[in-house]
C-alpha cells in the first residue's frame, strides 16, 4: 500500500491534469443564482468555474460540462459550504475523455495537494425520482445539510419517487477530489465525493474517481442507477456505502485505503429506522478490487471489517478480490449482521443471506489482520 501512496501523485501517466489551476485562463464565479429552472448552461474548458456556496441545477435545467473543464469548490463550511447539487428533474452532462477528464476539486488545488488533504469543500450530489425504501410519504427524503441550506419549504434537496428509469444525465471520466466538508447547520452532515439519492437507471455513471474525501467515496441512497469503472481512493470513511433500498448494478469498482485514516471499504445498509421496509437493498456487483490499508496498518476509523452487510440489506457479489485489510478493532474480511429480530427491528442481513437474497460467490480473499480462516 505504501507503494500505491507514493505513486498516486503521478496521475499525469493516466492523462490527468497535475495542476488543475492551469486548465483554464478565466475564473467564473458560480452561485445558486447562476442556474435556474429551465436554463441550458454550458461550462467550457477555457474557464475555471468556482462554486460559491451550494449551487443547484434546478428542475428542468441542464448543465453541460466540456471535457477538460475544472470546477472548484470555494472554501467554507456549514451554511457556507460549497457543493454542486443536481436536483430532481435537473440534468448534468459531464462527459470527459481519458485524456481530458472533468475535474471537481478545491479552490486550493494547485497540484500540490495530497491524499491527506481531505474535507476542503462539499462534493457532487445527484438527486432523482427513483424509488427508495424510506417510510416517509411517497418514499421521499432530503439530503441532510443540503436541506438546511435550501431552507424550509424548498424541495431541491428532496430525492425519491416512483420512476426507477429516471435519468439525471451522464457523468463519465470525472475526477472528484478533496471533498467531505460539513454542510448545513448540524455537525456530521458531511457529503461524499459523489452522493446519489434516488437516482434512476436512465443515468450513466462510468469512469468516476473519488479521491481524498473526508467522508465516503461514493454513497447511494436508494435508487436503481448502474455504475461501472469507479475508483475510491484514500477516503477518510467508507470507500463505498449504500442505504435505503439501493438496487443498481456495479462492475469494475476499485478501492484503495490510506494508512492514516479509513473506514470500511464497503458499508452496506438496507433501511433506516425500523429495518423491515422494502424494497430491500439488493444490488448486483462483480469484478470489484478492494485493497485495504495493509495488514500491519492501524488506520483511524470505524472499520472492524472490510465488508459489512446490515439493516436487512441483501446483494450479490461475484468474481472479485478483497485483500490487505486491518483495523485497530478487528481486521475481519466480512460481517453479516445478525440481531435478535424482536420489537420493531424484525429484519436483518442474516435473513437475507438465508433467503438467498445475499450471495457472495467466486471471490478471492487474503491478507486480513484477523486471519484468513472462515
Amino acid at each position: 500500500v505504501s507503494n500505491w501512496l507514493e505513486g498516486w501523485t503521478a496521475l499525469d501517466d493516466l492523462g490527468y491534469v497535475a495542476d488543475p489551476s492551469a486548465a483554464g485562463s478565466n475564473v467564473v464565479n458560480v452561485t445558486d443564482a447562476s442556474i435556474n429552472a429551465g436554463d441550458q448552461v454550458v461550462w467550457t474548458n477555457d474557464n475555471i468555474y468556482v462554486l460559491n456556496g451550494v449551487v443547484f441545477v434546478e428542475d428542468g435545467a441542464t448543465l453541460t460540462i466540456e471535457p477538460g473543464t475544472v470546477v472548484q469548490g470555494m472554501l467554507g463550511d456549514g451554511n457556507s459550504a460549497s457543493a454542486l447539487v443536481v436536483a430532481r428533474g435537473g440534468k448534468i452532462f459531464a462527459e470527459g475523455t481519458p485524456s481530458q477528464p472533468i475535474i471537481f476539486t478545491s479552490e486550493l488545488d494547485d497540484g500540490t495537494l495530497t491524499y491527506q488533504d481531505r474535507g476542503l469543500w462539499g462534493g457532487v450530489i445527484l438527486l432523482g425520482y427513483a424509488s427508495t425504501n424510506n417510510p416517509t410519504e411517497g418514499g421521499l427524503k432530503q439530503v441532510e445539510g443540503v436541506n438546511e441550506i435550501a431552507g424550509e419549504g424548498d424541495d431541491r434537496a428532496t430525492y425519491g419517487g416512483d420512476d426507477d428509469h429516471d435519468s439525471s444525465g451522464i457523468i463519465r471520466y470525472v475526477s472528484i477530489r478533496h471533498t467531505g466538508i460539513n454542510v448545513g447547520d448540524q455537525a456530521g452532515n458531511e457529503i461524499q465525493g459523489l452522493t446519489l439519492g434516488g437516482v434512476g437507471d436512465g443515468t450513466v455513471i462510468e469512469y468516476v474517481e473519488s479521491f481524498a474525501s473526508a467522508d465516503d467515496g461514493f454513497e447511494w441512497f436508494g435508487g436503481t442507477v448502474n455504475a461501472k469503472y469507479l475508483v475510491s481512493a484514500f477516503n477518510e470513511d467508507d470507500s463505498y456505502d449504500w442505504d435505503e433500498g439501493f438496487r443498481g448494478k456495479g462492475q469494475f469498482w476499485f478501492a484503495i485505503q490510506a494508512t492514516d485514516v479509513a473506514g470500511r471499504t464497503a458499508e452496506m445498509d438496507g433501511a433506516t429506522g425500523n429495518e423491515f421496509f422494502t424494497p430491500y437493498a439488493m444490488p448486483k456487483l462483480s469484478n470489484l478490487t478492494y485493497v485495504g490499508p495493509g495488514v500491519g496498518a492501524v488506520a483511524e476509523g470505524d472499520g472492524a471489517e472490510m465488508l459489512r452487510f446490515r439493516d436487512n440489506t441483501g446483494g450479490f457479489v461475484y468474481n472479485s478480490i478483497f485483500t490487505e485489510y486491518d483495523a485497530a478493532s478487528g481486521g475481519n474480511g466480512i460481517h453479516v449482521e445478525d440481531i435478535d429480530n424482536t420489537g420493531d427491528k424484525t429484519e436483518d442481513s442474516r435473513q437475507r443471506l438465508e433467503a438467498g437474497d445475499l450471495v457472495i460467490a467466486n471471490n478471492l480473499w487474503w491478507d486480513f489482520g484477523a486471519g484468513n480462516d472462515i
